[in-house]
C-alpha cells in the first residue's frame, strides 16, 4: 500500500506535468520561444519541491496575447486578473498569469525581455516528458535565476541542484555570470551567497 503522502505528491507531479505539456503544445502552436523555470526546472534537475506554480518565460509578441489567452481558456485555464486590468497588469508586471481549474495548479507567462533572458535562451537544454521535448533552464543558469531571488525557499533549491549535480555542473561558469551581475547591478552579495551555498562553513 502507497503512503498517503507520497501518493499525493505523486499526483501533485503528474498534475504539474500535465500542466506543462498543454502550455508546451499550446506555444507551439503559436510557435513562440520559452523555457521553463522556477521549482518545476528544480524538479527535474534535483529533489522535487511541491510547488503551486508553472514558471514560463515566454517571447510572446503583444499582437498573440489575447489569442494566448484564449487558447488557454479553452484548455480550462483561467486568468485571475479581471479583463478591465489585465493590459495595465502585464505592463507592470510583464507576467500573464492562469490557473488551471482541475488542479488549483497556477501558470505564470513571464514575457521574456532584453539581456539576461536572451542568454538564458542560448543556453537551454531540453528535457523528454512524454512525447514533447521541454526547454528548460540549464542548471547553471537555475543556480543564477535562484541566486538572484534570494529568498529562503530559493537558495534552498540553488543549494539542491548543487548538490545534485555537483559532478557535472559548470561551477565556474555560474561564478563567471555572478560577477558580471554582481558589475551590473552595484552588488557585491551573489558570489559569497554561491561560495557559502557550495560550502556553508564558510561564512
Amino acid at each position: 500500500m502507497c503512503n498517503s503522502s507520497n501518493a499525493s505528491s505523486g499526483s501533485r507531479a503528474g498534475g504539474a506535468n500535465q500542466v506543462i505539456i498543454t502550455v508546451a503544445r499550446i506555444l507551439a502552436e503559436l510557435d513562440c520561444r520559452w523555457y521553463l523555470f522556477g521549482a518545476q526546472a528544480v524538479n527535474l534537475y534535483a529533489r522535487p519541491r511541491l510547488s503551486a506554480d508553472v514558471d514560463v518565460t515566454v517571447e510572446l509578441d503583444a499582437s498573440l496575447l489575447t489569442t494566448m489567452i484564449d487558447k488557454m481558456q479553452a484548455q480550462r485555464f483561467d486568468v485571475p486578473v479581471p479583463v478591465e486590468e489585465r493590459a495595465a497588469f502585464i505592463a507592470e508586471t510583464r507576467v500573464l498569469p492562469f490557473v488551471h481549474r482541475e488542479s488549483g495548479l497556477g501558470v505564470d507567462l513571464v514575457l521574456a525581455g532584453p539581456g539576461l533572458e536572451s542568454l538564458f535562451f542560448q543556453r537551454l537544454r531540453f528535457v523528454p516528458l512524454e512525447d514533447m521535448q521541454i526547454p528548460v533552464l540549464c542548471p547553471e543558469d537555475l543556480v543564477v535565476s535562484k541566486i538572484l531571488a534570494a529568498r529562503p525557499k530559493d537558495l534552498d533549491d540553488a543549494a539542491n541542484i548543487l548538490r545534485a549535480l555537483r559532478a557535472s555542473l559548470r561551477v565556474d561558469m555560474i561564478e563567471a555570470l555572478l560577477a558580471e551581475l554582481e558589475e551590473a547591478l552595484g552588488q557585491s552579495d551573489l558570489l559569497p551567497l554561491l561560495h557559502q551555498l557550495l560550502d556553508p562553513s564558510r561564512k
